[in-house]
């Protein structure tokens, strides 16, 4: 919806939380705060309250004037909201795209807890819902789609009398200046007139073929209508005639509307904000803090309004539209890459040489210098402990020895875009990229040596089964090497552009690629033979571009792509489901930690992070008292100073040993060298003395080690 009116001005809006009774989400997002999907409608209940809605069925609702705010996504079973409109506290409409790809209307009565379906004879996507009284509704859509409702909602007649039969034209939004005239808005300039209450319906001459997005009055008389490359067109006679005006931008304006004090407020693309004091004074930019695009706009008094768009941007003014507050925390840049440096900490890559880390498991995320790069970053990896390498644009090469706080520029062989890095061991690292190139440190990272991949077309990704056994995969090829890179045997798989692969054990892997045609399933293939042969695995066109996998365990593993699609497996890749996912931004990045912490990363900004595995407090229980592996926990607190604890399990008795190592690798303290007997322990470390930073515990028994990272920061 462009522009939302409210027809009960004075109420106070039910809030709901994360915990009401609609479904939630057991995905968090990371960044941006409080989410970072499109917003499309926005209506305000109050000065303080305030609910918005847009991409994955999202809806937000806040009753703080934007400092906090709930989450809901997937309402009424929508992948994306376009239109909102409340009649009281309670009762309410969305309109939408449904998982099935067709329109779709819903109805609340409790503030919107529940959501139920309502026919509407149409599977046109719906773009604007107006109620002129209690019962008297209308909504517009694309193809023309003209839907009233007399009844309050509960039942819709399709194409009413009067509307042009042949127009074809999307309808972006509706208004009705009184109860005779109404005027709709859409594409290609198309303006259409009512003034017998809707009864029939005639085009008027437009000045503009630009597409127009949202329509408003000031008085009976005086309107204006907003559109693309900054369209703003003026009436003077009630929507008779038109005639256009200079708006000062080229930005295409999706939103308009008129607060209770008179005043014109226009939003739209690149953050762009026009407003007017009064009905025929100028329009004036204002500075919005933003160059996101708007998509929505309203005010509920003179001075109070809220204005919402892509990426899940909130603007909050208390001055009537003068000067604006952004109420999302966190950054909107595209984000290509996640990988985990063992323990909490996290490093995510993405465009403009951004690096974000995270220490607590993705509560909260910093920016970390890059180097001084610039360069669009595609890639990161680390070994068990460290080092980390990043790749990305122009041959770029980042690495760090410090668990990803700090980068520096590493010494490249070639100009061209790397796509992808993984290590072997700690000293063996391999990048792939365009025109088949494949890339080999055997110091780390430190020096690069390029080998011959048998492929000229563009490698998209790499997996290392041992220090011995890699495979990449890329445009229409896989090319595999049994002698840790000094050879590598190349084999063609089609047409698709293959863009992930992943090894469960050394014969059992999975491959992700395009689909070779609009319109047809997603290429997923499995290989139970170490990738001697591959076989297709059932697949949905609806799955579109998966672009990154990751398992938990031989069994269970997760992927994802564009529009937010996520995928599960329980069999180790030989079949997958859809996993509902809270975002509809292009996902790209995806890594499991050893917290049980899934991350996926994308475009926007976004990231999104869930718990995986069904573990029981029952299960719980059981591990506590007599657990069936080895198990080394994460210390806390952590970051701590000087004092933090370590538990662990052992599955019988055993000779434990438990030391810490800084960076260099240096042993620092030997906190255990003993018998222990089944069952959980605990040790508290003082790290006394020691400088800040970053260290690492190891556990040993029975042949088995455990590293994990812990922090002291004094």
């Amino acid at each position: 919806m462009r522009t939302l009116r409210v027809l009960v001005l004075a109420f106070v809006l039910v809030l709901g939380h994360t915990n009401t009774s609609y479904p939630q989400s057991s995905w968090r997002w990371g960044n941006p705060l409080p989410q970072g999907n499109n917003l499309h409608a926005v209506q305000m209940f109050g000065g303080d309250s305030a609910i918005a809605a847009g991409d994955a069925g999202t809806i937000i609702r806040t009753s703080d004037s934007g400092a906090t705010w709930s989450v809901q996504d997937h309402a009424g079973g929508l992948k994306s909201i376009y239109a909102m409109y409340f009649l009281d506290a309670k009762t309410g409409f969305i309109s939408g795209e449904a998982l099935s790809d067709e329109g779709a209307l819903l109805k609340t009565t409790d503030g919107g807890q529940t959501w139920t379906r309502r026919p509407t004879g149409t599977i046109n996507l719906l773009y604007s819902i107006l109620f002129r009284d209690a019962n008297n509704g209308w909504i517009v859509g694309s193809g023309g789609a003209f839907l009233q409702s007399t009844d309050g909602g509960n039942t819709w007649n399709q194409k009413i009398s009067g509307v042009p039969s042949d127009l074809h034209e999307d309808l972006h939004d509706i208004f009705f200046v009184d109860s005779k005239r109404g005027l709709a808005v859409g594409s290609s300039g198309t303006i259409l007139l009512t003034t017998d209450g809707g009864i029939h319906w005639t085009l008027q001459p437009s000045p503009t073929s630009n597409n127009l997005n949202s329509i408003f009055f000031f008085d009976n008389w005086s309107g204006t209508v907003v559109g693309d490359r900054g369209t703003i067109l003026e009436t003077w006679n009630g929507g008779v005639t038109w005639s256009s005006v200079t708006s000062g931008t080229a930005a295409n304006l999706a939103s308009a509307t008129v607060t209770p004090a008179g005043a014109g407020v226009i939003v739209g693309s690149s953050g762009v904000i026009i407003r007017r004091a009064f009905v025929d004074g100028d329009w004036r930019l204002q500075s919005s803090g933003t160059t996101t695009d708007l998509e929505s706009v309203h005010f509920i008094s003179p001075n109070h309004g809220v204005s919402v768009g892509r990426n899940g941007m909130i603007l909050w003014t208390t001055d009537g539209g003068v000067t604006w507050e952004i109420k999302t925390k966190g950054l909107f840049t595209t984000l290509n890459g996640v990988a985990s440096a063992g323990g909490d900490f996290l490093t995510v890559v993405g465009n403009s040489g951004l690096i974000l880390l995270s220490s607590n498991g993705g509560q909260t995320w910093n920016v970390q210098a890059s180097g001084a790069t610039t360069q669009n970053l595609y890639g990161a990896a680390f070994s068990v402990v460290t080092p980390g390498i990043s790749v990305g644009n122009a041959g770029t090469i980042l690495g760090t020895t410090d668990g990803g706080q700090n980068w520096t520029p590493r010494a490249s062989t070639v100009t061209i875009r790397l796509n992808f890095a993984c290590f072997s061991n700690p000293q063996k690292v391999f990048a792939v990229g365009a025109s088949g190139t494949i890339l080999r440190s055997t110091d780390g990272g430190q020096i690069w040596a390029k080998g011959t991949s048998g492929t000229s077309a563009t490698l998209n990704c790499v997996f290392s089964l041992d220090s011995l056994n890699v495979v990449a995969v890329g445009n229409g090829t896989i090319t595999r090497t049994a002698d840790g890179g000094e050879t590598w045997t190349a084999q063609t798989m089609g047409s698709s552009s293959l863009l992930a692969v992943w090894f469960t054990s050394p014969s059992t892997g999975v491959i992700f690629g395009t689909p070779v045609a609009p319109g047809l399933p997603t290429i997923i293939k499995r290989t139970t033979d170490g990738g001697t042969s591959w076989t297709d695995v059932a697949a949905r066109a609806a799955w579109g571009v998966i672009r990154a996998i990751a398992f938990t365990d031989p069994t269970n593993g997760y992927a994802a792509g564009d529009a937010g699609v996520m995928l599960q497996t329980k069999d180790g890749g030989a079949s997958w489901e859809t996993l509902q996912s809270p975002t509809a931004q292009n996902l790209r990045g995806i890594t499991f930690s050893g917290a049980g912490l899934l991350t996926a990363v994308g475009s926007g900004g976004a990231i999104i992070h869930t718990t995986v595995g069904n573990v029981t407090s029952a299960d719980v229980k059981a591990r506590e008292r007599i657990p069936s592996e080895l198990w080394l926990g994460h210390n806390y607190p952590n970051p701590f100073n000087p004092t933090t604890t370590i538990e662990f399990r052992i599955p019988r008795p055993l000779h434990v040993v438990l030391k810490v190592y800084n960076v260099l690798g240096e042993e620092v303290a030997t906190l255990l060298n003993d018998n222990l007997g089944p069952g959980p322990h605990k040790i508290r470390w003082d790290a006394f003395g020691l400088p800040s930073g970053i260290y690492f515990y190891r556990l040993q028994a029975a042949g088995i080690d455990q590293t994990k990272i812990l922090v002291l920061l004094k």
